[in-house]
């Protein structure tokens, strides 16, 4: 147990936590950036598996998709996306 015996070395522990919890925030949202921006370098790769996708189901194929663990959490996001807009257009 950690005890603070006075205001002066409270602040010092807030400040310190504000500015780790700031450090981990901006590293964050660069990392997010980095990955959007590298999303241009594979473009054709991902119009390509839609082009594929949608010819599959066109031609009365399927489309299978599955994970395990927290991939098997994003398959089945991804396999609810591709159902809900199948079965009812909605606004983009």
């Amino acid at each position: 147990m950690v005890v603070i015996k006075n205001a002066q070395q409270t602040k010092k522990t807030n400040d310190k936590s504000a500015q780790k919890s700031n450090f981990m925030f901006q590293t964050e949202v660069d990392d997010h950036i980095r990955t959007i921006r590298a999303l241009r370098n594979i473009e054709p790769e991902i119009k390509q598996a839609a082009n594929i996708l949608t010819e599959s189901i066109r031609r009365g194929g399927k489309i299978l998709i599955c994970g395990n663990g927290g991939s098997a959490t994003d398959a089945q996001h991804f396999a609810g996306e591709i159902v809900g807009r199948f079965r009812m257009e909605r606004p983009a």
